[in-house]
């Protein structure tokens, strides 16, 4: 499967591969356990036949989120309660992505996630427009990218 935005435009990857979120895990002071519907939602992120994707997924049940941009979109920021040290790593762009639909099967932005050492990192949700909340799944087309 091609990538949907991503994949065609190997600057945006360099842009989002470096990019980092306006909030970090040490600023967060509103770190809340997944819900139902984000929980779900990464579960099929993670779902796409990627090395690695086990170790991602695993992590989804002890992580906690807090909203990593003050833009108003739904883009995420994880926590690890039980881990440090990987402030440090380099930060990654996870070879899949999602790409968010409108009613009328329009796209309208997307998902993209990044790790870093090996561990969930930021779930961001990107508009070409007005800032976008997390999408219900039914809302996501995803698939991986091809670089």
């Amino acid at each position: 499967m091609t990538s949907f935005l991503l994949g065609s435009c190997p600057d945006c990857l360099a842009q989002a591969t470096v990019r980092e979120p306006r909030m970090r895990q040490t600023d967060h002071v509103d770190a809340r356990p997944l819900s139902s519907g984000e929980r779900g939602l990464l579960d099929e992120l993670l779902m796409l036949e990627v090395p690695g994707e086990d170790d991602l997924r695993h992590q989804l049940d002890a992580v906690e989120v807090f909203s990593s941009c003050d833009c108003g979109c739904g883009s995420l920021g994880f926590v690890h309660p039980d881990r440090t040290g990987h402030e440090e790593e380099r930060r990654m762009l996870w070879p899949a992505e999602g790409e968010l639909l409108d009613a009328s099967g329009e796209s309208v932005g997307g998902l993209i996630l990044f790790t870093k050492g090996g561990l969930l990192d930021d779930l961001e949700v990107y508009s070409f427009g007005d800032p976008l909340p997390l999408p219900a799944r039914g809302e996501v087309r995803m698939g991986v990218i091809d670089r």
